[in-house]
C-alpha cells in the first residue's frame, strides 16, 4: 500500500466519522425538539380539553344532564388535574349506553378498559369502565340500575393545587 492509498483511506474514514457524530447530533437534536413539543398544558387549556370531552360525552347519551359542573382540582405527577363528576338517572338501555360510551371514548383516542361486578340480586351489577390517553382528557363511567355516573379529567396541567384550594 503506497502513502497516498494511506491518506485516501484515512480521509475516507474521517468523513465516516463525521457523518457519524453529525448525524447522531441531528438525530439527539430531534428528540429534544419532540420532547420541548409535547408540553404540558396551562390550565385553562388543560380544563377546556376536558369539557369538550365531558360535552361529547353527554351529546352521545339522550338524558337530561344537567349543566357543566365546577371542576375539582388534584395533584398529578408534574403539576394539577381537573376533574368533572357527573351523575345521572340511569337510562333505561345500560348496554346501548355502555357501547355508544366505549365507542365514543375510542373515537378520541382513549384506551378504554371495561368491567363489570355483580353485587348479588339486593345490589345488582355495577357496569364501569376507565378511558385514558397519554397526555390528554381521560374519562370514566359507572351505571348501575339506579344512577349513571361520568367523570372526565384533564390532562395533567402546569400549576399547583395550592393554587386551587379554597
Amino acid at each position: 500500500m503506497t502513502t497516498g492509498d494511506r491518506l485516501v483511506r484515512k480521509r475516507n474514514k474521517s468523513k465516516r466519522t463525521s457523518a457519524l457524530v453529525l448525524g447522531t447530533a441531528a438525530i439527539l437534536s430531534l428528540f429534544m425538539l419532540v420532547g420541548c413539543s409535547t408540553a404540558q398544558p396551562g390550565p385553562a387549556e388543560a380544563k377546556r380539553s376536558a369539557v369538550e370531552l365531558l360535552k361529547k360525552t353527554e351529546a352521545r347519551v339522550a338524558v337530561d344532564w344537567p349543566g357543566t359542573p365546577e371542576p375539582s382540582a388534584e395533584r398529578c405527577d408534574r403539576g394539577v388535574r381537573f376533574g368533572y363528576f357527573v351523575a345521572v338517572q340511569a337510562p333505561t338501555d345500560s348496554r346501548a349506553v355502555v357501547r355508544e360510551l366505549q365507542e365514543l371514548w375510542r373515537s378520541e383516542g382513549l384506551e378504554v378498559s371495561p368491567s363489570e361486578t355483580d353485587f348479588g340480586q339486593e345490589t345488582g351489577v355495577l357496569v364501569s369502565a376507565t378511558a385514558d390517553a397519554n397526555g390528554g382528557p381521560g374519562a370514566a363511567y359507572q351505571l348501575s340500575d339506579a344512577a349513571l355516573v361520568i367523570r372526565v379529567t384533564s390532562p395533567c396541567a402546569n400549576g399547583a393545587i395550592e393554587d386551587y384550594e379554597e
